[in-house]
């Protein structure tokens, strides 16, 4: 069954601190079921955020360039925003990619490197296991192009501003809302 999942979007720069935010999403996303209750958040042993006290809500957080965002779902989830920045790609690449994605990215003198790079970095959100421990050891890309379906996995790139790319990741992802916030 697929599932719907709301991004909250945040200016970098908002008054609003970080932790308040994750309050403040939650609440909204879970239409204020669960107000007056504590968001706590903990940490999985290898660092993926959860509310221990309410397990049914999943999250995942990303920040880059002036944005700060939080996906949630009634299903893991992971999601990766990266602002595009000129830079060594091609060593970049050759260290974390695979050789596929490697080749893939060549061929198109890495014009696509921001979209491997968020589709891998979701993943990793949503399975838990964290950029460090074989980032190279599963593809989203090979000679055929960006893919969208990993295993156990929908990989759903997602549009926004020119020069960022947008991965969300979960089991299955059915209508993704945009909550734009000040």
């Amino acid at each position: 069954m697929k599932e719907d999942f709301n991004i909250y979007i945040y200016p970098s720069d908002s008054d609003v601190p970080a932790p308040q935010r994750v309050v403040l999403c939650a609440d909204d996303y879970t239409q204020g079921l669960y107000h007056g209750r504590p968001w706590r958040v903990a940490r999985s042993p290898r660092g993926k955020p959860y509310f221990p006290d309410v397990p049914q809500v999943h999250f995942s957080i990303s920040h880059s360039g002036a944005y700060w965002l939080c996906a949630f779902g009634a299903q893991p989830v992971g999601i990766d925003l990266q602002i595009h920045q000129v830079g060594r790609l091609a060593q970049i690449a050759r260290r974390f990619f695979n050789e596929e994605e490697d080749r893939y990215l060549a061929k198109g003198d890495y014009r696509d490197f921001f979209a491997v790079w968020t589709a891998k970095e979701s993943y990793v959100k949503f399975t838990g296991k964290g950029i460090g421990d074989g980032f190279g050891d599963f593809r989203v890309a090979d000679a055929a192009g960006l893919k969208t379906q990993l295993d156990d996995a929908c990989l759903c790139r997602l549009p926004f501003l020119r020069d960022y790319s947008l991965c969300l990741c979960a089991a299955q992802v059915g209508v993704v809302r945009m909550v734009y916030q000040e």
